[in-house]
C-alpha cells in the first residue's frame, strides 16, 4: 500500500523529465544523413566542404566536422532560427553534389555521319532519394562528317536521369543546329532524341562520368567527362 502512495510522485517526476528531455530535443538541430541516421545536434558552421557542429546539451563543448557530401537535409530548431535572424542557407550544402558535368563524345551512326563535341550539362533539379530523379540541360558544340563533307554544329537539350547510386537511365531531347556542311540545309536544324546508360555519382563532387547510348542523329556513341 505505501508503495502505491508513492506512485503519482514517480509518474510526475518521469512525466516532467519526459518533457524536458523533448524541450531539449526540439532546441537541437537535427543533422539527416544519406544512410538515414539522424543526429541531434548544435550546428555551427556550415560550408560547401564540411558541417561544424556540438553535441546536443548545455555542457558539451567538443566540436565535431562532418562533410557535407554524406549529409541529406538539415532541420533547423527554432533557437538556430531565431539567433541567425531566420532559417540558414543552405545552398552551399546543394552545391556539394555533382549537378554540373563537362563531358568529350563521339558518335558514329550508320549513314555514314560522324561527331565528336564537348557537353556542358547542369541538373539543376534533382531528387537524391533511394531513386535518383535528375533534371537539366545540356549544351554543345562540336564538328560533323558525312562522307567526308561536314562541318561545325551545336545542340542545345534537355536530359532526364533515372537510377540508383552510381547507374543511371539517360533520357534526351533536343535541337542540333549545323553551321555549315550538307546537313546545313536550309534552316540547318534537325530534332535530337536519344536514350543510354550513364555511370556517375550525382551524389558527390569531381566524380567520373561514363555514358553510351543510341540518340538521333549520333547514332552509337560515347562519351567519358566528370562532375563538378
Amino acid at each position: 500500500m505505501k508503495y502505491l502512495l508513492f506512485f503519482p510522485f514517480i509518474a510526475i517526476f518521469f512525466q516532467s523529465n519526459g518533457q524536458a528531455v523533448s524541450e531539449t530535443f526540439i532546441q537541437c538541430d537535427t543533422i539527416k544523413l544519406e544512410g538515414g541516421r539522424k543526429t541531434p545536434c548544435k550546428i555551427q558552421e556550415v560550408n560547401s566542404r564540411e558541417l561544424a557542429y556540438f553535441a546536443c546539451c548545455d555542457s558539451c563543448n567538443a566540436a565535431f566536422i562532418i562533410q557535407a557530401k554524406y549529409v541529406k537535409e538539415i532541420v533547423w530548431s527554432e533557437e538556430t532560427r531565431d539567433r541567425l535572424d531566420g532559417e540558414p542557407d543552405t545552398t552551399s550544402i546543394k552545391k556539394s553534389f555533382g549537378t554540373n558535368s563537362f563531358f568529350a563524345d563521339l558518335g558514329i551512326n550508320p549513314i555514314g555521319y560522324f561527331e565528336a563535341s564537348l557537353t556542358y550539362e547542369s541538373l539543376p533539379s534533382h531528387n537524391l532519394e533511394n531513386l535518383h530523379k535528375a533534371i537539366g540541360y545540356q549544351i554543345s558544340a562540336g564538328t560533323y562528317a558525312v562522307w567526308g563533307d561536314g562541318g561545325p554544329f551545336v545542340r542545345a537539350s534537355a536530359v532526364y536521369l533515372l537510377g540508383k547510386k552510381n547507374h543511371h537511365l539517360e533520357f534526351n531531347g533536343g535541337l542540333t543546329g549545323f553551321l555549315n556542311g550538307d546537313l546545313a540545309g536550309i534552316n540547318g536544324l534537325s530534332p535530337l532524341a536519344g536514350f543510354g546508360y550513364r555511370f556517375q555519382s550525382i551524389r558527390r563532387p569531381h566524380s567520373p562520368v561514363f555514358r553510351v547510348g543510341i540518340s538521333w542523329p549520333q547514332g552509337l556513341h560515347f562519351g567519358l567527362g566528370f562532375s563538378f
